[in-house]
């Protein structure tokens, strides 16, 4: 019980050190949040929200070629604000209990103040935040600044993700390939 209370306590002072911090803000030019503004740019990616399965392939660092089942968990969060992606990727001839080859975490939002979206994506121990861009087709793209991109479509209840290589010639190749559909 005792861990409970001291649980709850942090949590309200979490919450309240919050609005301290946006009282804090509100100093000379401070303009708040349009979260109205946020959700309507998230709107556009409601199409990759959902559970979704699948399989794909990829180049592992010994060149060889590796294929995997995928699993895709999309979730619009705080009122819509911010959309999840949690991916997890096993061996072809893994049990699906199996604890996963592969996992990221990722969070989309729109930027304000850049008038851009962005990704944060934590996975194998990497983290980073990147630009991404939200396709008329139905997808997105994302890039790194090592020269990864990948290219993700959605039609007809498929996802397709590719995952591309800068190399040294300006050129590209691709490394990665998913395809899953919705559950």
């Amino acid at each position: 019980m005792r861990k409970l209370v001291v649980a709850a306590a942090l949590a309200g002072a979490m919450s309240f050190g919050a609005f301290t911090v946006s009282a804090a803000e509100q100093g000379a030019g401070y303009a708040p949040p349009d979260i109205a503004l946020q959700k309507e740019k998230l709107a556009a990616l409601a199409i990759i929200e959902g559970e979704w399965s699948g399989e794909g392939w990829t180049y592992g660092a010994d060149g060889k070629k590796r294929a995997f089942t995928q699993t895709e968990e999309v979730a619009f969060m705080l009122d819509g604000a911010i959309l999840t992606v949690h991916g997890t990727g096993r061996s072809k001839d893994a049990a699906p209990d199996t604890k996963p080859a592969f996992e990221a975490f990722a969070i989309i939002s729109w930027d304000e103040k850049e008038s851009a979206y962005r990704f944060r994506s934590y996975a194998n121990g990497h983290y980073g935040e990147f630009p991404l861009t939200v396709l008329e087709e139905g997808g997105f793209q994302w890039s790194t600044p090592g020269g990864i991109r990948y290219e993700a479509a959605v039609k007809d209840g498929i996802w397709t993700e590719k995952g591309f290589r800068a190399r040294p010639d300006g050129g590209s190749v691709q490394f990665f390939e998913m395809t899953v559909k919705r559950r």
